[in-house]
């Protein structure tokens, strides 16, 4: 399944514009959607390590985003079941 039709058929997001970045241990996507918001589509390996990675990540994103005085990428909820065995996250960007 091509990757805009993941981000139409699971997330509702339709045209918009993908752009790979570079990661170590996921695939991580920008996605500028057609109403201007800007995303990074995150990934996983579908495997309880990358998942339990994942969660810590979240956690210590969600609390430097609660501390500092700037604006922080957070993670976004993500109700959408696996696709083949990669799991996708968002995170808000800028």
């Amino acid at each position: 399944m091509r990757r805009q039709d993941v981000l139409k058929a699971i997330y509702g997001i339709d045209n918009s514009q993908l752009k790979d970045l570079e990661g170590y241990a996921r695939i991580n996507i920008r996605v500028k959607t057609t109403d201007g918001k800007t995303l990074v589509w995150k990934q996983n390996p579908d495997s309880p390590l990358a998942r339990a990675f994942l969660e810590a990540e979240n956690q210590v994103l969600l609390k430097l985003s609660e501390s500092l005085p700037y604006d922080f990428s957070v993670p976004q909820p993500d109700a959408a079941p696996p696709v083949d065995l990669c799991r996708g996250g968002f995170f808000r960007s800028g």
